[in-house]
């Protein structure tokens, strides 16, 4: 199937825009441990666990997500993982304490392991071959 550039250039902007979120997603946390430490009434210790749990939980499941989305669909997954990702971000303006913090972080760092792998395998599946 031939795509429209129109399309390519939807595409390829989508991958873009979430592979760079996700970059300055985890560039921007600890940035913002002071603040968090400040408003979330915690320790230095627990919200160290904010980037960790998030970094943990992104690159831990990551190969075997590449490999689920060679079976299940490459678009499927990149917007699965972009909605989980998506929620938890939203998930995580409202967090009250840092417990809470971590665990929707996690969360977040897993959607981010299942889109990111489908970032590099869409355009070459769809674009170049």
């Amino acid at each position: 199937m031939e795509l429209s550039k129109g399309r390519i250039f939807l595409i390829m902007t989508s991958l873009v825009l979430s592979s760079v979120m996700a970059s300055l997603d985890s560039s921007f946390t600890p940035i913002a441990i002071p603040d968090m430490i400040d408003k979330l009434d915690s320790s230095t210790s627990e919200i160290v666990w904010v980037a960790l749990g998030y970094l943990i939980a992104a690159s831990g499941p990551m190969l075997l997500a590449a490999k689920m989305a060679d079976g299940i669909g490459h678009a499927r997954f990149f917007q699965f993982g972009t909605l989980i990702y998506g929620l938890a971000m939203i998930a995580c303006s409202w967090a009250p304490d840092a417990n809470t913090l971590i665990t929707i972080r996690f969360i977040q760092g897993f959607g981010m392991a299942l889109f990111l792998p489908t970032t590099f395998a869409i355009p070459y599946r769809n674009v170049w071959c």
